[in-house]
């Protein structure tokens, strides 16, 4: 049995997650980090605080986060799994270091859960192991013994036990990932049925024929392109058309699926990658083009896995520039050598990434050192110390104590 934390984003009256207890309890036993002694938890909860976090050993230990100020701890108290729970972004939080550490809880977990469609695509097209935590099928779909209780578990909430449980056995999470893909394309063909269809609905179904691999993503995103343009819509050149690019550098022609990206490249940057693209295509390296062209349409996670493949050192320096646009900023440091760069701004920029690792990994002494190395060449980096004390000042908020 293993032992579960929860750290959360609020006390337990104001915590997203409190219908996931069930499925987790039968995996070991819950605590759940808070500074208040009121907490109504349930019986199946013991509460933790943090202080106290810090005598335990932390062997056989899930830790389920639901905030991003936490990352630091995680790599203080090394769980053997973290489940990173993504609650919608708070309106007071809207700040880079939010956005920073994110990307780091989302990089550093082997399992995300978010309730958000949107932001659940958005981490699909990044990496592996995304459950959405939300659907329109309230119908019972699975069930689960609760102590004496018989509890019934929505289509979703199936899925994520089920992952939970593929994620504990080191399996692959791909045949849980394709049931929740087919399950969302059907759901917007059933709405197409039931109404007269609109842009928004025919491209989401473009985008789950992509992931599944279906033939007819193609036709649903040209449909989508055609309503977009007959409702008016101003961009959907660049926000519809485009992405018929990736579904042609993925199961198609990738010779066409440049000429089509170069239909949308109407601005001096996308011009600059379609140039890029073709000259890829011309020197014969056709992973790489096809890796530029996933990329071009956010598709990072299968646009790494092309250049992970490769072992050229053209396809390496792609490959740190992926991770660092998809927010892997630990995997793009390890790929980095620092001998290699040359100019002011490469070196500034090690510096900064390798400071922002360190902080990551709660070792503020590193941090610092590195962030000083970068304000050697620009000074506007001495702005990265002075989010120490935010940050300080964010956690405390957070959970009431000191954690530093």
């Amino acid at each position: 049995m293993k032992r579960i934390i929860i750290f959360p984003e609020a006390s337990w009256r104001h915590y997203s997650f409190k219908w996931m207890i069930p499925l987790l309890h039968e995996y070991g036993q819950i605590y759940f980090i808070t500074s208040k002694q009121d907490d109504e938890l349930p019986e199946a909860v013991i509460p933790l605080s943090y202080s106290e976090l810090h005598t335990m050993e932390l062997t056989d230990t899930i830790a389920v986060v639901s905030h991003p100020y936490w990352v630091p701890s995680l790599y203080e108290h090394q769980p053997d799994f973290v489940i990173a729970l993504l609650p919608n972004q708070p309106e007071d939080e809207a700040s880079g270091l939010w956005r920073k550490y994110r990307e780091q809880l989302i990089a550093a977990a082997a399992l995300v859960g978010t309730p958000s469609e949107t932001q659940y695509l958005e981490l699909q097209f990044r990496r592996d192991n995304v459950i959405f935590l939300n659907g329109e099928d309230r119908s019972a779909y699975d069930f689960i013994a609760y102590g004496s209780d018989i509890l019934f578990l929505k289509d979703y909430e199936a899925w994520m036990k089920q992952a939970f449980g593929h994620m504990l056995r080191h399996e692959s999470l791909q045949s849980v990932a394709r049931q929740q893909w087919l399950a969302r394309k059907t759901c917007y063909e059933s709405l197409v049925r039931n109404t007269e269809g609109h842009e928004t609905i025919s491209f989401l179904i473009s985008v789950y024929s992509y992931l599944l691999g279906d033939g007819d993503a193609k036709e649903h995103l040209l449909l989508a392109f055609e309503q977009a343009v007959l409702s008016g819509a101003g961009d959907c050149l660049h926000t519809h058309y485009r992405f018929l690019s990736a579904i042609e550098a993925l199961y198609g022609d990738l010779d066409r699926a440049a000429d089509l990206y170069g239909i949308t490249a109407t601005t001096p940057e996308a011009k600059r990658q379609y140039a890029s693209v073709v000259s890829f295509l011309g020197q014969g390296k056709r992973d790489l083009a096809k890796a530029k062209l996933l990329e071009l349409n956010d598709d990072y996670r299968l646009a790494a896995e092309l250049l992970a493949s490769n072992s050229s050192t053209e396809a390496r320096t792609l490959l740190i520039q992926n991770h660092l646009q998809a927010g892997r900023l630990e995997s793009a440091f390890q790929l980095l050598v620092p001998e290699e760069l040359t100019t002011d701004s490469d070196l500034r920029d090690y510096y900064l990434l390798e400071g922002t690792v360190y902080l990551s990994r709660n070792n503020r002494h590193l941090a610092i050192r590195s962030f000083l190395k970068a304000a050697a060449y620009d000074y506007d980096a001495l702005a990265h110390i002075l989010e120490l004390k935010a940050l300080d000042e964010a956690r405390i908020h957070l959970i009431g104590e000191d954690l530093r």
